[in-house]
């Protein structure tokens, strides 16, 4: 196996002296890890050795990622040189023109739910009917690939390892992607009508994607919580000059006008907001006192404060009748 793997890197390294555009779908890559596993490049994640950050390591760090081996590498690697870091650099540059990733990727689903795809469609399109089919619907989906959904799932748990440090990565990968994570915020359903060729696709609603970056539980903020984005706020003068210390700021930079509007990240004051912040509170059973208090005198302001629209008034009336937001301190 040693000099399987031998004659394989030295292949491979032929390819990357004198390949201009070597192809990639004939070239398999070792995968790291104890097992020996060769996959095609657009399947790996860059680690790293090759000299990236180590933002991917540290994300799915205690999970099964799949990471290119750095064994291409490793006598580069037992002497630093500057002759040696040119060559690994080479070596990075070759596997990232492969389709070695240096960032989460997204996958595609492609299954065939008839039942699924009507449910989706009636909850999204109440007033439409679904296109008849002679043949059932297929549902085309967009997700992240494996293990981010899990990394994402798990930052709501307190007794998670690193979790907010792995929310400030996830935050600037999101941000820098976002021109490539955002041409998958859709999902679709094709269907055959009788005597076409082929089948037709139509939209069906949002990706799992749009659904996990829009509503699920991976922001962090200033004071080492994590929140949905429509429970924090972007820090701006403004917001600062109005709100102070009585809302959460996001610990990183969204710096994408259409990633802060898709997401619904708070950028101005407003009582919506405010609400949303005390929702994620509730949600999830923060026993923050002094936040709890924040959020009460500021309502309480708003409705002494002659200034304050009478809507916003009835919002926060309407929100503390029919939720539970208030903060019952245990004995």
């Amino acid at each position: 196996k040693i000099h399987q793997d031998e004659k394989l890197f030295k292949y491979t390294d032929f390819v990357r002296r004198f390949e201009v555009n070597p192809n990639s779908d004939k070239i398999l890559l070792k995968k790291e890890g104890v097992t020996r596993e060769y996959v095609a490049p657009s399947k790996l994640l860059m680690p790293p050795e090759y000299g990236v950050p180590a933002d991917l390591k540290k994300l799915f760090s205690g999970y099964d990622a799949p990471f290119l081996s750095p064994n291409y590498i490793h006598k580069l690697l037992s002497k630093k040189s500057e002759r040696n870091q040119d060559q690994i650099n080479s070596w990075k540059n070759f596997f990232l023109k492969l389709g070695v990733k240096d960032y989460p990727t997204v996958v595609e689903i492609d299954n065939y739910d008839s039942t699924k795809v009507r449910e989706e469609f009636e909850q999204n399109y109440p007033d439409k009917k679904i296109k008849r089919t002679n043949m059932g619907y297929y549902k085309k989906d967009f997700t992240f690939k494996h293990p981010l959904p899990l990394v994402i799932g798990s930052l709501c748990d307190e007794n998670v390892p690193d979790r907010v440090n792995k929310s400030k990565i996830l935050v600037k990968f999101i941000n820098e992607k976002w021109d490539y994570y955002k041409k998958h915020l859709g999902s679709s359903y094709s269907y055959h009508v009788l005597g076409a060729q082929e089948r037709t696709e139509d939209e069906l609603g949002d990706s799992e994607i749009a659904k996990s970056i829009r509503d699920k539980t991976w922001v962090p903020t200033l004071s080492r919580k994590i929140m949905k984005p429509s429970q924090v706020f972007i820090n701006t003068p403004e917001v600062r000059e109005s709100m102070g210390d009585k809302v959460e700021y996001i610990d990183g930079e969204i710096s994408d006008i259409s990633l802060i509007k898709f997401a619904k990240f708070n950028t101005k004051p407003s009582a919506d907001a405010v609400l949303n912040y005390l929702r994620g509170l509730v949600d999830q059973q923060i026993a923050d006192y002094e936040a709890y208090r924040r959020m009460y005198i500021y309502f309480k302001q708003l409705f002494a404060d002659s200034k304050s629209l009478s809507t916003e008034k009835e919002t926060i009336k309407k929100a503390f009748q029919k939720e539970s937001l208030r903060f019952i301190p245990n004995d």
